[in-house]
């Protein structure tokens, strides 16, 4: 969130009817994660269809903050701080719209799933990856309603967990493939969630990148041994 003050209170009204459409886009990823995350665990392919269904409310919320940042551009040709900011919202935004498809995608591979009724070895683990990512994205949420430039770091960092998670989730299921828990396609879609649910985490270590540039003008590059 941006706290400055200028002297056209309609740029100030402007800027912070864009922050509200990039907090009512974070609530649609957060419904959209929660839902998949309850469709998985109740292995429900009906609320996996409602996750998909949900990716267009976040698409119009999208085009709406990107009108909203031209309209910004074009009436109030901001600068410096106030460009950095603006130019960063429309940047978040495209994240959102990603994010959302990544878990459109991955609710896909649920209802798959849902489809072939079998209880793999490798669902708590791919379980306990989605209640990670889950809590990526509302730690971001927060870090940034919050102007907490210390807690968005370290959701940046939490990125490796979802990584090593990832990697241990596929080295799982094929092990297991191997001994005839399920079928192939099975594990196909097991690894979709898996591949899909990383991808987020790439989407909120983004998130987190360009808010930092927001705040400091400079990028996030902290190396991890």
């Amino acid at each position: 969130m941006n706290n400055a003050t200028h002297i056209n209170p309609a740029f100030d009204a402007s800027l912070a009817e864009m922050d509200t459409l990039l907090t009512a886009m974070e609530d649609a990823v957060i419904a959209q994660i929660t839902e998949a995350r309850l469709a998985f665990v109740e292995m429900s392919a009906s609320r996996a269809r409602m996750v998909r269904k949900k990716d267009k409310a976040l698409n119009c919320l999208a085009e709406d903050v990107e009108l909203k940042v031209v309209t910004i551009l074009a009436k109030h040709q901001p600068m410096a701080d106030d460009l950095r900011y603006t130019v960063g919202a429309l940047k978040m935004s495209i994240e959102y719209e990603r994010t959302g498809d990544y878990v459109k995608h991955l609710a896909k591979s649920i209802a798959k799933l849902a489809a072939h009724d079998e209880n793999l070895e490798v669902f708590p683990s791919l379980s306990r990856m989605l209640d990670e990512v889950e809590a990526m994205f509302i730690s971001y949420r927060k870090a940034r309603t919050t102007n907490d430039l210390d807690a968005a770091v370290r959701v940046w960092l939490k990125d490796q967990r979802i990584d090593d998670l990832c990697s241990e989730v596929v080295r799982e299921a094929f092990e297991n493939q191997k001994k005839g828990d399920g079928n192939v396609h099975s594990l196909i879609h097991a690894m979709s969630v898996a591949k899909n649910s990383e991808r987020i985490g790439d989407k909120i270590k983004n998130l987190v990148e360009i808010y930092y540039q927001q705040k400091t003008g400079e990028h996030l590059d902290i190396k991890i041994e």
